[in-house]
């Protein structure tokens, strides 16, 4: 046997086993999730169509219930209808002006639509029709104690 199929061999078995290894040391990048909604807390954003008249059939995401869960797991949250010019939003946050353009691009054309996430990752989604699906969501990616 060659110094080069040695060699070789050897490296193959070292690849593998620092592929494989994950430990904690790992030389091996595990690529971060990036968040739906750019920001340090849970966070939920809404695009509706009014000219769909979408915005009528979101009354469960404000169900009193959906809004109490938002509240107690520490939701920032905003709804915006595809219409609006968000780049004239002056006073409005980089990171919900970046959520709009997300929604508006992931939901091609559905509506409504929800981003719903926090800082480890989240979904991009058509709005559940039923309150209680809503709930799982944020009680999935929301900050409660």
């Amino acid at each position: 046997m060659s110094w080069h199929s040695i060699l070789r061999s050897l490296s193959a078995v070292l690849l593998l086993i620092v592929a494989f290894y994950g430990g904690p040391d790992s030389p091996v990048v595990t690529p971060k999730v990036k968040p739906v909604i750019d920001i340090d807390s849970s966070a939920a954003f809404v695009l509706t169509d009014t000219g769909e008249e979408s915005t009528v059939s979101t009354p469960y995401f404000f169900d009193s219930r959906v809004q109490e869960a938002l509240k107690n797991n520490g939701y920032q949250w905003k709804r915006f209808d595809d219409s609006v010019d968000i780049e004239s939003q002056e006073f409005l946050a980089e990171h919900w002006k970046s959520a709009y353009k997300k929604a508006i691009e992931d939901s091609n054309g559905k509506r409504p639509w929800l981003l719903i996430g926090n800082k480890e990752g989240g979904e991009s989604i058509s709005l559940p029709e039923q309150p209680e699906k809503i709930i799982e969501l944020i009680n999935r990616y929301g900050a409660s104690e």
